[in-house]
């Protein structure tokens, strides 16, 4: 007789981001990857979406139209149902100023862009680490 396993479900991501040469092919890859992923191509409609779909990780881009990714992060940060999850910042290349501005901004972690995959993966990896240790210490 077969047991029964539960379903493990998928993480879920949720990527903020305005340019579509970099969200849809990151969504796909991830998706490809086993990742449930969702995009938004705006902050206020990524912000909403966030506190909808509770994700795992946040990618957030730096540059979005209206407000900002810093902005949308620390909006995040100060909602109590969205405040610990985590967040990885899309920056531009050549930004030295950006990892300190995300991080100021409450973000986890950033990546410049052109992303590579390897590095955005190892740290999406360290962000859900933490996640899952920090929600069994609640616990």
């Amino acid at each position: 007789m077969l047991s029964k396993r539960k379903k493990t479900p998928l993480p879920r991501i949720l990527i903020i981001g305005s340019d579509e040469r970099v969200v849809w092919p990151l969504a796909y890859r991830l998706s490809e990857i086993g990742f449930e992923v969702f995009a938004e191509a705006d902050g206020e409609g990524g912000f909403a979406a966030a506190l909808t779909l509770r994700p795992d990780v946040v990618l957030l881009d730096a540059k979005l139209t209206g407000r900002d990714g810093y902005a949308i992060c620390s909006m995040l940060r100060a909602k109590s149902k969205v405040a610990r999850t985590p967040v990885i910042m899309l920056t531009g290349r050549g930004a030295p100023r950006a990892a300190a501005r995300a991080q100021a901004a409450g973000a986890d972690d950033s990546i410049a862009r052109p992303i590579d995959e390897r590095t955005l993966l190892a740290k999406m990896e360290q962000v859900l680490n933490r996640r899952v240790r920090a929600l069994a210490a609640a616990a």
